[in-house]
């Protein structure tokens, strides 16, 4: 019988490249230096860099599941209105109902516009370029990211389509003569470059967004009027409808939960109840994922805020969540363009600390950093009650522990009764510090 090997593949995937370990020695041997090798596997076939149909594929999947979920929702949002109302439905009638509910939920419209354009390339580019540039003028600033403010008009249909129009009759070689012109730090051929490929893809999104206009492609806000409508004259609904009290009101609750992103109702199933098969509706946790899902919204538009918090307080202190539904107009729950600062966030910066943790691992002392704390840092709390109200701090916490050394406790001060406020917008170093190679474990956050 021949000797017995022993073989190890060690493999480090990448984009570019793929590096192999390989170690083969008989198993009566030691193993050597000697015994191993190592090679490097360049993938340079095929290989794309551009992000595009990755992110194609990802909203896509996001689409189908987030459909999948929010009709999931609704049945069991039905099912409990039936229930409650004491009415039952003949198999036919229930069929015929999914059926209904599934093809309102599918009209859903565009709460935003996305080009199929990779507009990356805006990133890196002076946006005073563009903001004094013929055709772009009315458009752009300098004050703003050209990036951010190409997100803000690709999201008003009529704006979009003006620029196109404006842009269809400029030439690409004007463009360039302008900039060699009016910039002539940017006439490198590949910084020149860049700043048409910009223009480029600001002239192909544009042309794109008018385009769906122009197939009939609509805003959510007149496909949910478009719905109303079209419920008024479903024979299918009557019984579901009297349940709710009105048509009105099933239209204004199928327009909620078709608003709520993908996200939320992820949040509602994430349970493990649910995974074992009890399919009845939650009113508690589903107020408590709403009141979550508005607080993680984040947007410029004042109006749109001001909304927010009047439906936040609304739901906090109703007794039946699914009366507010009913009652809440479902243009007031389309998520609105976001800022996009809370995007990939490191960690959250509002955490709380619990007392109890604290007194545990540093006994009283820690009280005494705080009040310090609060008196060096009076602005610290400034606005804190009511950025606690409205924003959703759950989604941003990572783990159960923190990861910074130095943290501020900034607070109004009656610590042995209450959670203590902890912000990381700034970075100072306590005057009695705590053990460093302890303050990372000991301090656990409350979800």
């Amino acid at each position: 019988m021949g000797k017995t090997h022993i073989i190890g593949v060690g493999l480090d995937l990448g984009g570019t490249y793929t590096g192999t370990f390989i170690t083969s020695h008989p198993s009566d041997e030691a193993e050597h230096r000697d015994h191993s090798s190592a090679f490097t596997v360049v993938n340079s076939e095929k290989l794309s860099f551009s992000s595009k149909s990755r992110t194609a594929v990802r909203h896509r999947v996001r689409s189908y599941k987030g459909f999948d979920l929010r009709r999931r929702l609704l049945l069991l949002v039905t099912e409990y209105q039936l229930l409650q109302k004491k009415q039952t439905l003949a198999p036919e009638e229930r069929e015929n109902l999914r059926i209904a509910l599934s093809g309102y939920l599918k009209r859903r419209g565009y709460a935003r516009t996305e080009a199929e354009t990779d507009t990356s390339v805006l990133e890196s580019l002076d946006p005073s370029v563009f903001s004094s540039a013929p055709s772009f003028t009315n458009f752009f600033n300098d004050s703003e990211p050209l990036n951010i403010q190409w997100e803000a008009i690709a999201n008003s249909p009529e704006t979009t389509k003006a620029l196109n129009k404006e842009l269809s009759g400029q030439k690409e070689a004007d463009f360039k003569k302008y900039i060699k012109t009016s910039f002539p730090e940017y006439s490198a051929k590949e910084i020149l470059a860049n700043y048409v490929e910009g223009r480029r893809a600001i002239l192909d999104a544009s042309k794109y967004i008018a385009n769906l206009q122009s197939l009939g492609h609509k805003h959510r806000s007149k496909y949910l009027s478009d719905i109303l409508q079209d419920m008024k004259r479903d024979s299918r609904i009557t019984r579901l409808s009297e349940a709710f009290g009105s048509t009105d009101n099933l239209w204004r609750i199928i327009g909620n939960i078709s608003n709520l992103q993908e996200r939320a109702v992820r949040w509602y199933f994430n349970d493990a109840k649910f995974e074992q098969g009890q399919e009845q509706l939650d009113a508690v946790k589903l107020k408590n994922v709403l009141v979550r899902a508005l607080k993680y919204l984040r947007s410029d538009d004042k109006e749109w805020s001001a909304s927010q918090k009047q439906i936040i307080q609304s739901l906090e202190q109703s007794g039946d969540v699914l009366d507010v539904l009913a009652g809440l107009d479902p243009d007031r729950t389309i998520p609105p363009y976001e800022d996009q600062n809370n995007r990939r966030p490191p960690e959250d910066q509002t955490l709380y600390l619990n007392p109890k943790a604290l007194s545990s691992e540093y006994g009283e002392k820690w009280k005494s950093w705080a009040n310090k704390f609060a008196g060096a840092y009076p602005l610290l709390t400034e606005d804190l009650t009511e950025i606690l109200k409205n924003t959703d701090r759950k989604s941003r916490i990572k783990s159960d522990r923190m990861s910074c050394p130095t943290l501020i406790i900034g607070l109004p001060i009656s610590c042995s009764e209450r959670l203590i406020e902890v912000s990381l917008l700034m970075n100072a170093r306590l005057e009695e510090p705590p053990k460093t190679s302890r303050t990372e474990s000991s301090l656990k956050t409350k979800n």
